[in-house]
């Protein structure tokens, strides 16, 4: 279920644990979750897209809630870090539009939460991290123009 790998890193769809369903003797060839690893449930599901195939559903499974003392609000920029190395792992597999667009989301929304806690210094490194994904793309310097701006503010 390859297909699954490239609408995951499309940010087409979104997997949640609650909402996944699959028979159990895929873990034999699986294996179990390895809580060692970051997105560890992420990790899982892409390892098993990798060898069973599937069906996505287009509709909400589940409700959950977010706030501000959520541990992916809390533990943000960590999370950032993680899937920054979650895609890196997947790298090889993905076609390259794919991983370039992902780096590129990645990066703009890591700097846009740099923005929004006032650390402009890191905001424009990650805008300009997503501008070398896509150097003709005009988002990441109006980004960090605003970034700039920040310190004539103060």
């Amino acid at each position: 279920m390859v297909i699954f790998l490239f609408l995951f890193f499309k940010s087409e769809i979104a997997v949640a644990t609650p909402s996944f369903m699959f028979r159990k003797e895929y873990l034999d060839s699986v294996g179990l979750f390895n809580e060692a690893k970051p997105f560890a449930d992420i990790d899982f599901f892409l390892r098993l897209a990798k060898q069973v195939n599937g069906v996505i559903l287009y509709e909400p499974l589940f409700f959950r809630r977010l706030h501000d003392a959520n541990v992916s609000s809390l533990e943000w920029e960590k999370g950032s870090r993680e899937g920054l190395e979650l895609l890196r792992s997947y790298k090889k597999i993905l076609p390259p539009g794919i991983t370039r667009n992902a780096f590129f989301k990645q990066h703009i929304n890591f700097g846009e939460k740099y923005l929004n806690i006032k650390q402009p210094r890191k905001a424009i490194t990650h805008f300009i991290n997503s501008w070398k994904q896509k150097p003709f793309n005009i988002i990441p310097l109006k980004k960090a123009g605003k970034a700039i701006l920040f310190f004539f503010k103060k």
